[in-house]
């Protein structure tokens, strides 16, 4: 598949969350291999993407009051915090449910 045709499958994932299966289906190529077409793209488009802190300053630069940050910016671990339940369990501390 030509560089064209994989961008073109990518755009249909993020434009409709396809089903990477159906979207591989449609292609004409296997599950795995649409899987590797879609790291690639994204990897491609992240290293195109501007750094935050460059972002902020452009922001900053053209006068603009709010911006939204949106995406991980930084590690979290609590999730992994446990704690004893009631009945002496080891539970995950921030799961409720």
């Amino acid at each position: 598949m030509t560089c064209f045709y994989q961008a073109l499958m990518v755009l249909v994932w993020f434009r409709k969350a396809e089903d990477t299966t159906l979207l591989a289906a449609g292609f004409g190529i296997s599950r795995a291999t649409a899987y590797r077409y879609r790291d690639e793209v994204i990897a491609v488009l992240a290293a195109k993407a501007t750094d935050l802190h460059t972002a902020l300053r452009r922001a900053a630069a053209d006068g603009w009051s709010h911006v939204i940050l949106d995406g991980k910016l930084f590690d979290c671990d609590r999730l992994t915090e446990t704690t004893l339940s009631v009945k002496g369990d080891t539970i995950d501390a921030w799961f409720s449910g």
